[in-house]
């Protein structure tokens, strides 16, 4: 290891001891007494009681601040309690201490501190992703050893899953400064928000503008990269308007096609809780070196997104939120860059719809919430190429109609808490599905027990189904791929009143059972295409671990472990393309410090190893780490800061052919209106 690199762990070690020695100054200076607040606790949630010289409290009725969410009662102390309310893990939102599923969540002020330039370098902090180039480009996303098709994403609880290809699932016209939350909810979904969440749930959570704010930004790096975004809020009367415009652009870190540019623009507006409105647009251009064969390719996405959905409350426990979306996305792929009458796809894939779902709490059905939904959607595509010159159909033009049923049913008695999920599921091309879940949890003090079995199913997407090229071919005979999904888990949370602090672990044990999962796969040692095939069943297991520290004024600390394995009916002799390059083993872990002169640092770094047996082109290691940090400084309404990436220098790649860049430094600066 180099003296460079040798540093670069010791400034991560550094920041973990300072840490610790704070809170440990912190706990010889403080003493724990009563008139300073009190601990209740309420069916298993700690709600401490703190004082008036709380800095972050202002004078509004509720304040949200980073994870925690201050009331303030007018007769009474202000009360602190933890975390907001989770959208993502039942459709019936619920106080993240009340789940009975693994959620993971990270917030805005998080994404601020963190060194990362878009949705799928932030994701990497919570899931495992598969990237072919830098600030989000393209990047392929897996959730417990799930394929990048079998991960569903969501934008404000609106379905944004490509139906032509997974590869084009992040393609979402959403900056960083536009994003609130993200919640992942962690194993199958599809009796929630139906075909597709086989590995998990993505929901991406937008901010809404409250006050007059113009917000700008932009940053400089090598490989000639720079970045630029102006974001304004606009509150009209009781509108509540937001406007952002962001782009990006790079010479690439490679010579040969690993260039790019970026436009995203988006616009949402709000009427109190009652109507919201949400428009996007998002334009990449890019070299797409070694994407899908061994070529000097070039692509060229569009994706205009829209939502429209209300909250009509018909009575003082019952309300019903109606809601329409549209999505089209456009994709353009050249294979060979330098001559692209030899091999070009022109597909536009349409995906639109609807939904009604009515919810009714407690005092309507008894002993819990309850929510009632039906859903409608269109997917269709139009696919057109150039062959040697010659126009060709390519995927052709194809369409298929899903409608839904669902309800969900969450249960509460002192100390047991159960979810129960039941959706039926038609599909013009596959019939009809049926996916029950059922999730439990118990309090016992500080910790709550968990459990949760599902069902899941997934439609071959139409790349699966129709395309052709030199190197991939697919098949329109496949089957909709089923699961059976299973965990088991605990969560610890600790509050320290004294020092403002909180703790919380978790660990979750989880199986999952596969059939006629999709892959590409050929057999070993040809030069044969890659064909995609049912591959019969399928097993994985697996465990995750996690722990996080926060304090007040200080920063906090989270490190998270996960390790699984899989068995599969592969076929002897074939490999597989793309679903059996899981993680078998993932470390990600972050710290983020208030220095001195209000400086702040964060550190963060990834450990993984990579199955490889079975699988296509090797990689060059089946293990990397990969350190980035980051140093910033906030003046009044200015902040600038400077971030390294890959600051070991380590050489890796996570898709096999498609080598990630070297060590890079980027400067940064913003300001706020």
């Amino acid at each position: 290891m180099s003296k460079f690199n040798s540093y670069c762990w010791v400034l991560f070690i550094l920041v973990a001891n300072s840490y610790a020695d704070s809170s440990m100054e912190d706990s010889d200076r403080g003493q724990r007494t009563e008139d300073r607040g009190q601990k209740t606790e309420d069916r298993g949630q700690m709600t401490p009681v703190i004082d008036d010289s709380f800095p972050v409290i202002s004078d509004s009725f509720i304040t949200v601040r980073d994870s925690f969410i201050i009331i303030r009662n007018p007769a009474k102390e202000p009360v602190y309690e933890l975390q907001p309310i989770v959208i993502t893990g039942s459709r019936i939102p619920t106080k993240a201490p009340d789940l009975t599923r693994s959620v993971s969540i990270i917030t805005d002020k998080e994404i601020e501190s963190l060194p990362i330039y878009s949705v799928s370098e932030l994701l990497n902090y919570l899931v495992d992703m598969r990237q072919r180039n830098i600030y989000g480009v393209q990047a392929d996303v897996s959730i417990r050893g799930s394929s990048f098709e079998q991960v569903l994403l969501l934008v404000d609880g609106v379905e944004v899953a490509d139906p032509q290809t997974g590869h084009h699932n992040l393609d979402i016209p959403v900056a960083l400064s536009d994003i609130e939350r993200i919640e992942v909810l962690k194993g199958q979904g599809s009796a929630i928000y139906g075909a597709g969440a086989f590995g998990g749930v993505i929901n991406i959570i937008t901010k809404k503008a409250d006050n007059d704010t113009i917000e700008a930004g932009g940053s400089y790096g090598d490989y000639n990269t720079y970045t630029s975004n102006i974001g304004a809020g606009i509150p009209v009367g009781n509108f509540s308007n937001r406007l952002t415009v962001a782009g990006q652009k790079s010479a690439g870190y490679r010579k040969d096609s690993t260039d790019f540019r970026n436009i995203d623009a988006s616009f949402s507006s709000a009427f109190k809780d009652m109507f919201n409105l949400s428009v996007g647009y998002l334009e990449k251009d890019f070299g797409a070196y070694k994407f899908y064969g061994p070529f000097l390719s070039k692509e060229l996405t569009e994706t205009r997104f829209a939502t429209i959905g209300s909250n009509l409350k018909l009575a003082s426990r019952i309300s019903i939120q109606p809601k329409l979306y549209y999505r089209e996305h456009y994709d353009e792929f050249i294979l060979k860059r330098d001559t692209p009458d030899y091999y070009t796809n022109h597909h536009t894939n349409y995906k639109y719809g609807g939904e009604i779902v009515g919810f009714f709490n407690d005092a309507v059905v008894g002993w819990g919430d309850a929510i009632i939904g039906i859903e409608a959607k269109n997917e269709q595509i139009k696919s057109t190429g150039i062959r040697s010159g010659a126009e060709v159909t390519a995927l052709g033009e194809h369409n298929r109609q899903n409608t839904a049923m669902y309800a969900e049913y969450r249960y509460r008695v002192k100390s047991f808490l159960a979810n129960v999920g039941s959706r039926i599921d038609y599909n013009s091309l596959y019939g009809t599905y049926y996916s029950p879940s059922l999730s439990m949890g118990y309090f016992l003090g500080r910790v709550k027990f968990r459990s949760s079995v599902g069902t899941s199913f997934r439609a071959p997407t139409f790349t699966e189904l129709y395309y052709k090229d030199p190197a991939n071919i697919g098949d329109s005979t496949l089957k909709a791929e089923q699961s059976v999904s299973y965990e088991v888990g605990a969560d610890y949370r600790a509050f320290e009143q004294s020092f403002l602090s909180w703790t919380q672990a978790s660990i979750t044990c989880f199986a999952n059972r596969q059939d006629n999962l999709i892959d590409w796969i050929k057999l070993a040692g040809t030069t044969a295409p890659w064909r995609a095939k049912n591959i019969g069943k399928v097993a994985s297991y697996g465990i995750e671990a996690g722990i996080e520290f926060r304090e007040e004024k200080v920063g906090s600390f989270k490190v998270d472990y996960t390790f699984m394995q899989m068995t599969s009916e592969l076929d002897s002799g074939y490999i597989s393309k793309y679903a059996l390059a899981y993680p078998e083993q993932q470390v990600s872990a972050r710290i983020i410090r208030t220095l001195p002169l209000k400086f702040e640092i964060s550190v963060s770094g990834a450990f993984k190893v990579r199955h490889q047996e079975s699988t296509g082109t090797p990689l060059p290691t089946d293990r990397y780490t990969v350190l980035s940090a980051e140093l910033s400084k906030r003046i009044g309404k200015f902040s600038f800061s400077i971030t390294g990436t890959n600051l070991l220098d380590e050489k890796y790649e996570d898709i096999a052919g498609v080598e990630l860049p070297s060590r890079w430094l980027t400067v940064n600066a913003n300001v706020g209106i």
